[in-house]
């Protein structure tokens, strides 16, 4: 079945792991207005419902997101396009999940009629370019377990690490600035990401994430030092090679913003 988005809703099957299928189901919260997202291409950010189950609790979530999770099925509550409801200060620039199940401090997952539909909304929307990514961490300096608390709280050091938004990730609720939840903790994002790769392919979806870590690389290196690095290291991917030369000639050949639309 041909998988379509019409006016920002999704319209068929999604493919998942297991050869599984999920339809999207439209839910919208005509409760709140739709507002435009600030950005065309937003970072994913996770949360966790902090529930057994998905049932019909979607229709009344007081800060409800673009998506949620959970009993084998994938809810759509605002159009790919809007901003969802579920942070205090980054809607605007954040395409939100919301997934069934209970954050831990330890590495987790969730359980399979979460994580199933989790994976094939990610795959699609990393494969529509809806998101930035969803197979990468912003980086790889934090632990998957969450390793310093406490972490609900506004000065947590991912907070301030500088990286939202405008460095490409999968973010959780716990590293958004501004923000004092510490969801979905332990997320175990290695294990995820290389679950939405068997969806993908692999091969050509590795690539793009090489490309991304090439281009963040250079940005962050460029941040660090106050000038151009020179080339790609050599120990690298040639895909991280590219994407470190893309962003050495966007660094040096700086042009007009022009705002895209979805």
């Amino acid at each position: 079945m041909t998988i379509r988005v019409r006016d920002g809703w999704i319209h068929g099957e999604l493919p998942g792991p297991e050869g599984r299928t999920y339809q999207v189901e439209r839910a919208p919260r005509d409760d709140f207005t739709f507002v435009r997202l600030a950005i065309p291409r937003p970072n994913l950010v996770l949360h966790t419902t902090q529930a057994p189950d998905l049932k019909e609790r979607y229709k009344t979530w007081d800060f409800p997101p673009q998506f949620g999770v959970g009993d084998h099925r994938i809810v759509q509550l605002f159009p790919v396009w809007a901003q969802g409801k579920a942070t205090k200060a980054q809607d605007a620039r954040a395409m939100q999940i919301e997934i069934t199940g209970f954050s831990e401090i330890a590495r987790w997952l969730p359980f399979r009629p979460a994580l199933q539909p989790l994976i094939a909304l990610v795959a699609f929307l990393h494969q529509r370019k809806l998101i930035k990514t969803g197979l990468s961490r912003p980086t790889d300096d934090w632990p998957v377990a969450v390793d310093h608390l406490p972490a609900a709280v506004f000065d947590y050091y991912r907070r301030g690490a500088g990286l939202w938004p405008d460095v490409a990730g999968v973010y959780g609720h716990i590293e958004l600035p501004g923000d004092d939840h510490w969801d979905p903790g332990g997320f175990d994002y290695p294990e995820f990401f290389g679950m939405v790769r068997d969806v993908l392919g692999g091969d050509e979806d590795m690539r793009v994430d090489e490309l991304i870590k090439g281009h963040q690389a250079y940005r962050e290196k460029f941040k660090s030092k106050g000038e151009d690095p020179g080339p790609p290291p050599q120990n690298k991917s040639d895909d991280f090679k590219e994407g470190w030369r893309q962003a050495r000639f966007a660094a040096n050949n700086p042009q007009p913003f022009q705002p895209e639309g979805i």
